[in-house]
C-alpha cells in the first residue's frame, strides 16, 4: 500500500470516531434536557401541559437499590400529585389532558409495581406490563381490579381520531379511569411501602 492509502484509512477512522463521540454527547445532551415548558418553575410547581414530560425526564430516576422503599415512596407521592392534576383537569372539562395524564400515572405506577416485584424487570409497553402483574399475581387474585384495569387501559390508549373529535370521553369515563388509577395507587403503595 501507498502512504496515501494510510491517510484516507486514518481520516475515515479519525471520522467515524468523531461522529460516534458527537453522537454519544447528544444523546447525553437531550437526555440531560430539562426544556419540557418555559413555564417550569424552580418551586416544584408543575404545570398541567408540561407534567408528563417532567416525569419522563428527570422525577424517575434510575434507582441505586431496586428495592429501596424510600425511593418508591418518593415516586408514588409524585404520581399522586400528577393524579390530582388529572382530577382538576377534568373538573375543569379538559379531558384531553386528564386522560394524558392519567395514562402517564398508569404507566409508571404498573412500572414501579414491576420494578419491585420482578427484580427490576419492566417493559416500557404498559398492556404487557398489566398482562405479566396478572400473569404473575402482582395486582393480586381479584379478577375484577385486573378487569378494570384492563379497562381503564382501553380507555387511556383509544381511538386516536374519535378521542380528538370527544366523541369518545365523557366526564364519566375520565372519573372512572381517575378512581381506578387511585385505587391501583393505594394497592401499589401497600404492597411495596407497608410490606
Amino acid at each position: 500500500m501507498k502512504n496515501t492509502d494510510y491517510r484516507g484509512t486514518v481520516r475515515i477512522l479519525v471520522d467515524v470516531i468523531t461522529t460516534v463521540i458527537n453522537l454519544s454527547i447528544m444523546a447525553q445532551i437531550s437526555k440531560n434536557c430539562y426544556r419540557c415548558n418555559r413555564n417550569y418553575s424552580r418551586q416544584g410547581e408543575v404545570s398541567n401541559e408540561n407534567a408528563n414530560c417532567i416525569l419522563k425526564k428527570q422525577q424517575f430516576t434510575k434507582k441505586k437499590e431496586i428495592n429501596d422503599k424510600k425511593y418508591y415512596a418518593e415516586d408514588i407521592k409524585k404520581l399522586r400529585y400528577l393524579l390530582d392534576e388529572a382530577y382538576q383537569q377534568m373538573q375543569q372539562g379538559q379531558y384531553h389532558y386528564a386522560i394524558y395524564d392519567a395514562n402517564s400515572v398508569m404507566r409508571e405506577t404498573m412500572k414501579i409495581l414491576l420494578r419491585y416485584k420482578n427484580r427490576g424487570y419492566a417493559m416500557d409497553d404498559l398492556l404487557m406490563n398489566i398482562k405479566i402483574c396478572e400473569r404473575k399475581k402482582l395486582l393480586g387474585a381479584d379478577k375484577d381490579f385486573i378487569n378494570r384495569m384492563y379497562e381503564v387501559y382501553h380507555i387511556c390508549e383509544c381511538d386516536r381520531q374519535r378521542f380528538d373529535k370527544g366523541k369518545y370521553i365523557n366526564h364519566r369515563k375520565v372519573h372512572f379511569v381517575i378512581m381506578q388509577l387511585k385505587d391501583l395507587l393505594n394497592f401499589v403503595e401497600r404492597e411495596i411501602i407497608y410490606s
